[in-house]
């Protein structure tokens, strides 16, 4: 789901604050979010550039102390795609990157895989450690195998597979997804005969 939170305008939205109390937080901008995640069971949302309160959203407190600990949501947090620059050159809410990046691990929202040279900088300093990183990357984890996306890396498929021109496993790739949501508890117990069918499918012809 995105944006969290309170992402009501485009002009400006990278760097405006949207400013309300306590019970309009509660009674209004929380509730499709809270129906997301407690009614729709969603696995994965993004936080929006803007800030609640002046406190940016990629940074918000609300993302653990209402959405984890409250909602019991322990799926994938994102950020938007220009969300750690912002956190410095539009809020100046940190002095540079690797504060930034930091900052983001904590409420669980990483910006890892687009900034690695900020995170390696955070690493060697010991701003951050590996548990930091582990802590973040298990909600993409879970959400991934949730959804029965990590068919890919748990099968090692090849390189071919993650492109198919097979007819075959392609007809696999659309359909794996669609039967672990209808019967999400035959995951484990059908991977392995589909991962040795899509190998198979996928082997170059001799």
């Amino acid at each position: 789901m995105k944006h969290f939170l309170a992402n009501s305008n485009e002009d400006g939205r990278t760097s405006s604050s949207s400013d309300f109390d306590e019970r309009n937080l509660r009674e209004y901008y929380l509730v499709p979010f809270q129906m997301g995640f407690l009614e729709g069971n969603a696995q994965s949302y993004m936080a929006s550039y803007n800030a609640v309160n002046k406190i940016p959203n990629t940074v918000s407190p609300y993302m653990k102390d209402i959405v984890e600990k409250e909602w019991k949501f322990d799926g994938m947090v994102c950020t938007d795609a220009g969300s750690l620059p912002n956190l410095t050159r539009q809020f100046h809410y940190y002095p540079d990157a690797t504060a930034a990046v930091v900052g983001t691990s904590r409420p669980a929202s990483p910006c890892f895989s687009i900034h690695r040279r900020a995170l390696k900088d955070a690493l060697e300093k010991q701003l951050l450690t590996q548990a930091d990183i582990d802590r973040n990357i298990r909600g993409n984890l879970r959400m991934r195998i949730r959804l029965a996306s990590s068919t890919i890396p748990i099968c090692r498929l090849t390189a071919r597979f993650r492109a198919p021109r097979n007819p075959g496993t392609a007809r696999v790739a659309r359909r794996w997804p669609e039967r672990s949501l209808r019967n999400p508890s035959s995951f484990s117990r059908t991977a392995a005969p589909y991962c040795r069918w899509i190998r198979a499918s996928s082997a170059p012809s001799r």
